[in-house]
């Protein structure tokens, strides 16, 4: 995946990313065995929404741990089909309690699961 960010790796314990782009190998569906049409799902799902990323940890949750959290949760519903070619952005980080650096874009929906 390849990640974009301006923001240091400070400690936060929300993270909310936006996938700009997805790639995946239609072939590689058809060898697994896995439906085309649960894929695009999956792809729709991740391409319009933003997705929150909460790390309850006494250390210092940091964008490493969201962003690698982020990247198992699309492989495992992606059943490891989705793994290199996406684009993610940082929209910004923040608390529990909702309170974020930046305000939220209004655009699309904020999910935690896939």
């Amino acid at each position: 995946m390849t990640v974009t960010t301006s923001a240091p790796a400070y400690c936060s314990d929300a993270f909310i990313f936006d996938v700009k782009h997805l790639k995946f190998d239609p072939f590689d569906l058809v060898e697994r065995g896995i439906d085309f049409a649960e894929v695009e799902y999956l792809q729709d799902k991740l391409l319009n929404n933003y997705h929150l990323v909460e790390i309850d940890a006494n250390e210092c949750p940091n964008f490493d741990m969201a962003y690698e959290i982020f990247s198992e949760r699309v492989y495992e519903a992606s059943q490891g089909t989705i793994e290199t070619g996406e684009e993610v952005v940082l929209l910004t980080r923040g608390n529990y309690d909702e309170n974020f650096e930046d305000a939220l874009p209004t655009d699309k929906p904020v999910i935690e699961t896939l």
